[in-house]
């Protein structure tokens, strides 16, 4: 058993962009563990930016970006469910 929270915290940013854009169901957050990673590196995100010292703002965005789009897919396919129908009609 493992924690998907974990998975996304005790990774590399490299390897937590991977699972976040990968699009497999290996990992399936839930939308408080993807709202919590979001925020967390917000805050890590403000401080890089305010500290003086080099530090890279590149891949703290496409995180905060990724975990964002998977919050909202989440979000929408919680509140908006779509049949096989409306897929199909919309494939058309």
């Amino acid at each position: 058993m493992y924690s998907p929270l974990a998975s996304l915290f005790f990774n590399t940013e490299g390897n937590s962009i991977k699972t976040l854009f990968s699009n497999t169901e290996v990992f399936i957050y839930s939308s408080k563990d993807l709202a919590i990673f979001t925020f967390t590196w917000y805050i890590f995100t403000i401080t890089t930016y305010g500290v003086w010292i080099p530090a890279g703002l590149f891949l703290p965005g496409i995180i905060m970006g990724g975990t964002l789009g998977r919050l909202y897919t989440s979000l929408i396919q919680t509140y908006l469910p779509m049949t096989q129908e409306h897929y199909q009609k919309a494939a058309q």
